[in-house]
């Protein structure tokens, strides 16, 4: 950017790119109001339906008031579906725009962090500006730099998860059933025993539902790419790339990748954070899940039950998501977990006596599959599956070594149920999402590798060895967790005191205040959640009609 017509077309990018940025917080915020006038709504017409069946209300009082809030809501829904469509509309014309124009000025990205770093000398440099003033030139400079970055592009993106995931695939089946089965079952794999036969088939399930939601991730969140468009790809793989490692060898991933995307800031809103974690790791559980179900033997009724009930907790957490609040639970589990290691360290020191079975019967098998249900339903506020999974198998009397094969594959299988929501209610970051699933994928392979194959195949270590080992690592991932976790309720508790409470209780208007004074009352609750989307409402619509650019319906 040497010559005056490159700094002129240099500061016509960054314009464009602060109105892109415009457009994308509005678009964010309209989403996030449209999501909560539904949940409000929603509420609302329960606490209708609740007068109606107490017959404090009539039918005819039930109809007009169901009729008036309905009037109400597709209003207000309309409005804000507008303002979506008109931040969309800019924000993905301005992001073609813009990276069109990148490519055009051949702005090489190396070029431009070295002539930042030359802005940036020259004021630390500077013998005149106070330090504050440095402090202030110095971050519009890397602000203004950083949207002059040429990124990489949706389709290069799409390219790239389908050239890798299918040769990981391939690979971590090939070593599953060649390598590590024969060792740890002491023959190969027989498909006329029903078990082998099963565990393949549930395998190739999970191969199934990978190509499936691979397929999801393709068509609807490449298109979604602009709403984190600032986030490094490479930075997110190397955050999935950890936290499936350490999902794989049992600690966990939703814990390790929560305090990652934290440290980078890379999820700013935390209401985004549950579907953004799910979104992204859910290909890399089912990789786990496929290598595991193939490679460890576990009774076949205990292993499907406890699969199915993770994936309906799991479904239903979903659900309940947008209206529980994750700081109990966070507590209770936090208890609960340590609670468990301590049993476990009492077992593991012969104090009480452990279990070895591979499988779970009669009201073990009952209570397990109640347990895996609630387990699956904590995946959803972004708890995690593993640890309260582990201190499920182990207080029911299993072996730890048979936790791996139901922990991946109820985890990988659940996690795809609960994230039809978060992709119709678009409750998640893209970018984010694709480099935690791209280095995720790699990070269970890897881990895998060297700590299964690694250690039992490669060093030749017992399995009675190997599962003593593992229950002490099961101590410390327990302890770890129940920290975790009770860190997360304490940040909410306090964030909570700072608020005042939080968020305002919903409340029954119709049982406490006359028809009319109740609609009345829901009418200003939706107009204050419409009014959040309202920032960059004039400039969008403005800068719609001055170009004249196509406005394009949000689906």
């Amino acid at each position: 950017m040497n010559n005056v017509l490159e700094q002129k077309k240099a500061k016509e990018i960054i314009s464009n790119e602060n109105q892109f940025s415009s457009a994308v917080e509005s678009f964010s915020d309209n989403t996030l109001s449209h999501n909560e006038l539904k949940r409000i709504h929603k509420v609302q017409l329960k606490n209708l339906n609740h007068l109606k069946r107490k017959q404090k209300i009539t039918e005819e009082q039930f109809n007009v008031g169901k009729q008036e809030l309905e009037s109400l809501f597709n209003k207000y829904e309309s409005d804000i579906k507008n303002n979506i469509d008109v931040s969309y509309s800019v924000a993905i014309q301005r992001f073609e725009n813009t990276n069109e124009e990148k490519k055009q000025l051949n702005l090489n990205n190396f070029q431009i962090w070295k002539q930042q770093l030359g802005q940036i000398k020259l004021i630390k440099n500077d013998t005149v500006l106070s330090k504050e003033a440095k402090k202030e030139k110095i971050k519009a400079i890397k602000s203004d730099y950083q949207k002059l970055y040429r990124r990489i592009m949706p389709k290069k993106i799409a390219l790239m998860s389908i050239i890798a995931l299918p040769i990981v695939i391939v690979v971590s089946l090939l070593c599953s059933y060649l390598v590590y089965f024969p060792v740890d079952n002491g023959a190969g794999v027989d498909f006329t025993q029903t078990n082998h036969l099963v565990a393949f088939i549930l395998a190739m399930v999970a191969l199934i539902l990978m190509c499936g939601f691979m397929w999801l991730l393709l068509k609807n969140t490449t298109r979604r790419i602009f709403l984190d468009n600032d986030q490094s790809l490479g930075k997110m793989a190397i955050v999935g790339f950890i936290g499936s490692f350490v999902d794989t060898i049992g600690v966990g991933s939703f814990a390790v990748t929560v305090a990652a995307l934290k440290g980078t800031n890379a999820v700013k809103d935390s209401r985004l954070l549950p579907g953004t974690l799910n979104m992204g790791l859910a290909i890399p559980n089912l990789l786990a899940g496929a290598i595991f179900v193939s490679a460890i033997s576990v009774e076949l009724a205990t292993l499907l039950s406890l699969i199915v009930a993770g994936m309906v907790g799991a479904f239903l957490g979903s659900k309940l998501v947008k209206f529980v609040s994750a700081k109990y639970i966070n507590l209770g589990m936090s208890v609960a977990l340590l609670v468990v290691a301590v049993i476990m360290v009492l077992v593991q020191t012969k104090v009480l006596a452990g279990g070895n079975a591979t499988g779970l019967t009669g009201w073990k098998l009952a209570l397990g599959i109640v347990l895996f249900v609630i387990i699956g339903g904590l995946q959803s506020f972004g708890i995690g599956f593993y640890s309260p999974a582990l201190a499920v198998i182990s207080l029911l009397g299993m072996d730890l070594v048979t936790a791996f094969p139901i922990m991946t594959c109820a985890a990988g299988f659940g996690i795809p149920m609960g994230c039809w929501s978060f992709n119709k209610d678009n409750n998640y970051l893209p970018k984010v999402t694709f480099g935690l699933m791209i280095g995720g994928i790699f990070g269970s392979f890897i881990a895998f590798l060297l700590v299964f194959i690694g250690i039992k195949v490669g060093l030749g270590v017992s399995t009675d060895d190997f599962t003593y080992v593992l229950k002490w690592f099961a101590v410390a991932i327990l302890c770890y967790g129940s920290v975790m976790l009770f860190l997360n309720f304490w940040k909410a508790h306090q964030n909570d005191k700072k608020h005042l409470g939080g968020k305002e209780p919903d409340i029954n208007y119709f049982a406490t205040l006359s028809s009319v004074e109740a609609l009345k009352a829901i009418e200003k609750k939706f107009d204050l959640v419409y009014q959040t989307g309202l920032k960059n409402k004039d400039v969008l619509e403005a800068l719609i009609v001055k170009e004249n650019i196509k406005k394009q319906v949000w689906k």
